[in-house]
C-alpha cells in the first residue's frame, strides 16, 4: 500500500462493536437507525458463514436484542437495514421481514429487498433475488416492493433494458439472454433508481461472453427509462442524489454521471479501488481495497487530493469458505458512513472471522 506525503491527518479511533463473528450489510446501507440510537447487524453461528442471527443493539454493541435466526452470507449478511427508528427489515429464507426494537416480527411476506427507501417505504429488487424465494421467474425484470402490502410492481423488463443499451454499446456479439439485472438502488429521495445491467453473471460462471456492465435508471414508477453509462464496479448515489458514481473499468478513477444521462466526468482518482462512498456533507470519498492477504481503507479529499490510510487489516484466505462470495474469504471491509458522517462502520477480520467495527472521527 503506497503512502502519501499529502496526508489528511484526520484524528480518529477504532473500536470493536461485536467480538463474535459479525458484519453489517453493505457499503451503501447504513447500519444505524435514522436517529442514531441503535444499530442492526448479523452475528454468524461459525464456519462456514452461511447462517446467523439478526440483532439490534446500542451503537456500542450493548443492550443486544435478538431478532431472528436465518440464512445469511458473508457478503451481505441478511440484507438487514432500517425502515424507520422503530423498525428494521431483512430478507432471508425467501421472506421479507419487518421487526420492531423488541424483537417481534410484525410483518412478513414472500419476496426480497435489494435496497429500501425510508421516505417512501418502498423496496426494490431484481429478479435474481426473487428466484431464490420461489417466485415466478418467467421474466428477467426489476420490481418495486410495497412494504405495507408486499405487492411487487414490475418497473423495468429485460426487453426494455436491452433497447436502452443497444442505442449506446455494440451488442452484435450478444444475445439478450446473456444480460441480466443486479444491484437495484433507490435514490436518496425515493423518486428514482438505477440498476446494473450486465453480462457479469454468466461471466462469473465461466461462460465466455462480451463484457457489458451498464447503469440504467428510471423514475419510481418505471417511467423515463434511460441509459446512464458503462462502468467498472460498485456504483452508488451521491448522498444528495445529484449524481451516480462508480469506479472505471481497469483503473482507480471514480466516474460520475448525471442521473438523467449524458457523458461521464472524472470525480477523482483514488490510490486504490474497492467499495466507494461519499461523506454526507464533506468532500471526502472513502474506499476499501483487498490486496493479497490485506484489506485497507483510504479516505481522500477530492478538492485537495490529500488522502489518508485510516485502516489496515488482515484479509486471510480460508479453505472452509467454499460456497459464498467472496469465495475462500470471509467478506469485505465495506466501509459505510453514518448519516451524520461522524463514523465509519466496517467489517474487520480477526483471525479467520469478521467482526463489526466502527471508526470514530474527532474532526467531523
Amino acid at each position: 500500500m503506497p503512502r502519501t506525503d499529502s496526508a489528511l491527518d484526520l484524528n480518529y479511533s477504532t473500536r470493536c462493536i461485536c467480538e463474535t463473528p459479525s458484519i453489517h450489510t453493505y457499503f451503501d446501507v447504513i447500519p444505524e437507525s435514522p436517529d442514531g440510537k441503535h444499530i442492526c447487524f448479523l452475528k454468524f453461528d461459525g464456519k462456514p458463514l452461511n447462517q446467523g442471527t439478526v440483532v439490534i443493539s446500542k451503537p456500542d454493541g450493548s443492550d443486544e436484542q435478538v431478532i431472528a435466526h436465518c440464512h445469511a452470507t458473508p457478503h451481505g449478511a441478511a440484507q438487514q437495514g432500517w425502515l424507520d427508528n422503530e423498525h428494521i427489515y431483512f430478507s432471508a429464507d425467501g421472506k421479507v421481514n419487518i421487526a420492531d426494537l423488541q424483537g417481534n416480527i410484525v410483518k412478513q411476506f414472500t419476496g426480497a429487498i435489494d435496497t429500501i427507501n425510508q421516505i417512501t417505504r418502498r423496496g426494490i429488487t431484481p429478479t435474481v433475488n426473487l428466484k431464490k424465494c420461489g417466485l415466478p421467474d418467467d421474466d428477467e425484470a426489476c420490481y418495486r416492493v410495497d412494504i405495507e402490502s408486499g405487492e411487487l410492481v414490475k418497473i423495468m423488463t429485460r426487453e426494455q433494458a436491452w433497447g436502452l443499451i443497444k442505442e449506446h454499446i455494440d451488442t452484435k456479439e450478444l444475445v439478450i439472454e446473456q444480460v441480466a439485472f443486479k444491484h437495484t438502488k433507490w435514490s436518496p429521495n425515493g423518486e428514482e433508481w438505477f440498476v446494473v445491467f450486465t453480462t457479469q453473471i454468466p461471466l462469473n460462471k465461466g461462460k465466455e461472453h462480451t463484457w457489458v456492465k451498464t447503469i440504467l435508471a428510471a423514475d419510481k414508477d418505471g417511467n423515463n427509462q434511460r441509459f446512464v453509462g458503462s462502468f467498472g464496479h460498485h456504483p452508488i448515489w451521491m448522498p444528495d442524489g445529484s449524481a451516480i458514481f462508480a469506479f472505471d473499468r481497469g483503473s482507480n478513477k471514480l466516474l460520475q454521471w448525471d442521473p438523467q444521462g449524458g457523458p461521464a466526468n472524472v470525480l477523482t482518482e483514488m490510490p486504490v479501488a474497492g467499495h466507494p462512498s461519499m461523506h454526507p456533507t464533506l468532500p471526502f470519498v472513502v474506499t476499501d481495497c483487498h490486496i493479497e492477504d490485506q484489506q485497507n481503507i483510504i479516505i481522500k479529499n477530492i478538492e485537495t487530493n490529500a488522502h489518508q490510510i485510516i485502516y489496515e487489516g488482515a484479509y486471510p484466505r480460508v479453505e472452509w469458505q467454499t460456497e459464498q462470495h467472496p469465495r475462500m474469504h470471509v467478506g469485505h471491509a465495506h466501509p459505510v458512513w453514518s448519516a451524520d458522517g461522524k463514523r465509519l462502520y466496517l467489517n474487520h477480520i480477526e483471525g479467520e472471522f469478521p467482526q463489526l467495527h466502527a471508526i470514530d472521527f474527532e474532526d467531523f
